[in-house]
Formats: C-alpha cells, structure tokens, sequence
C-alpha cells in the first residue's frame, strides 16, 4: 500500500514536470530546466512501467535535446584558448557544461572540448609534417610545442571542469595520437631511416611518452596508459617490423644489379667462350 501511494505521488508530480518544464523553457531559465530534467530522469526511474508513462522517456529525450540544442552552440563559442580563457569565462564554460553534465550529457561536452582544441592541434601538426627537414628534427619540435599545450589543457580542465579532467585529457590525448598516428607512419617509411638512427628516434618517443604522462591526471588507469602508450609507439614498431623485408629487397636488388654487370663484362664473355 505505501508503495503503490509512493508511486502515485511520484506520477502525479512527474505529470506536473512536464507540463511546467515547458513554461520554464520559455522563460530562458536553463539551469532550472536542467535541474527538472534531472528530477523527471529520477520519476521516471521509478514509476516508467507505468502505463500513463511508456512514452515518457521519449518525451524526456526529446526535452535534452532542446536543452543541448540551445546551450551546446553558446558552449562552442565560449570553450575556446585555455591559456588565454579568464575568470569569467571559466565559469561562464563550467556553468554552460554544468547545464549538460546536468542532463547526462557528457558526451556532448566531451565532443565540443576536442573540437576546440584539436583544431590548434592539427595547425602544429600540418606545420610540422609538411617541413622538409629530417624527422629527426621535425617530430620532436612537434612534440616539443605540443606537450605545453596538453599541460594548459590540463590545468584549465582542472580548473574548470575537475571532475570530469581525467575523461577529458585522456580523450584529448588519444585524439591526438590517432590523428597524428596515420601520417608518422606513413612520414617515417618514406624517410627510409637508417636503422642507427632508429634508437635516437626511439628515444626522442619515449621522452615524449613521459612529458605526456606527467601531463595527464596521475590516477588515470593503466589500461588507458596502454592504450596511449601503443597508440604512440605503433608507428614506430610498423616501422621497425618493415626492415627485414626492405632490406631483403635492398639485398636482392643489389645482387641483380651487380650479376647483370658481371654478366656483361668481358671477363665473363670470355669465360663463356672457353666453355
């Protein structure tokens, strides 16, 4: 009996949400619809069997989308440069993202953080990859710009957004790596790397791996670091695993080359003569 009164009480107030979260999006009031939202998610919880309700979780859909479609335009514009945010406008930011986190929304707020920052990202990159100097010099001037940028990242997630810094900075630096994963490899197997060269560019990775794991939150799990770590080094590895086959062409080459000159020279001819 106490449960079905429960119940009752839970619907009747659900029914009244739904009807005044659409006032109060008319008056512009987001964080009251967002603090709404969050109590109709929790009724809904309890009493969604409920016959009067089956379409009630569409219904609650359609009300976060409304409230993501009118916050996560003015979230873009105000996420921009870390290093050049101010107070205000960090607040103004963990406010708006407040509004989505609010609402179960993570992934939205995650999505337009990366849109942000990967965009001074890729300049570095295309800056970088398209120099004509050996990559001996141009992979660890990348690195070495982009590790300042990961590091204001993350203390303006910390800053701002600190419960959700670790998920942010780990989705920003596995962004990275796959973006720039492709072209290293692509950029070190047309470089043809003298393979004595290949511990100094083992070397310059791995100085790279630690600058970023002193960047990123200390408590991120170990398979995440895995992740990181192979995402980095894999371009590398492909590299390495490609040489025994490059130079057994090498070696084949250079044996035909040198049979054909053999063939041709007049000692050869000779040879042949006496037999």
């Amino acid at each position: 009996m106490e449960l079905a009164c429960s119940t009752l009480k839970e619907a009747t107030e659900l029914s009244g949400l739904f009807v005044k979260v659409k006032e109060v999006f008319a008056s512009g009031d987001l964080p009251r619809v967002a603090e709404m939202l969050g109590m109709m998610r929790r009724s809904l919880a309890l009493v969604g069997d409920v016959p009067e309700f089956k379409a009630g979780r569409g219904r609650l859909r359609a009300l976060e989308d409304r409230l993501q479609g009118m916050v996560e335009g003015s979230l873009s514009q105000a996420g921009g440069d870390a290093a050049g945010s101010r107070e205000e406008e960090d607040q103004y930011v963990a406010a708006l993202a407040g509004l989505l986190l609010a609402v179960d929304r993570y992934s939205t707020v995650e999505a337009l953080f990366l849109d942000t920052r990967l965009a001074f990202v890729h300049s570095l990159w295309e800056e970088a990859c398209t120099s004509s100097e050996d990559v001996l010099v141009w992979l660890p001037r990348f690195y070495t710009r982009l590790v300042p940028v990961l590091d204001a990242e993350s203390s303006w997630c910390l800053r701002v957004l600190p419960q959700q810094q670790q998920q942010l900075m780990t989705a920003l630096a596995a962004a990275i790596l796959q973006k720039i994963s492709k072209a290293t490899r692509e950029r070190l197997l047309a470089s043809r790397l003298p393979v004595a060269q290949l511990p100094l560019l083992s070397a310059e990775m791995a100085a790279f791996a630690r600058s970023i794991m002193d960047v990123l939150p200390h408590e991120l799990p170990g398979v995440a670091r895995t992740q990181l770590l192979t995402s980095l080094f894999q371009p590398l590895e492909e590299m390495v695993s490609s040489y025994p086959a490059m130079e057994l062409g090498e070696l084949g080459s250079s044996l035909t080359t040198a049979l054909a000159a053999v063939r041709a020279s007049p000692t050869a001819e000779s040879s042949a003569e006496h037999l």
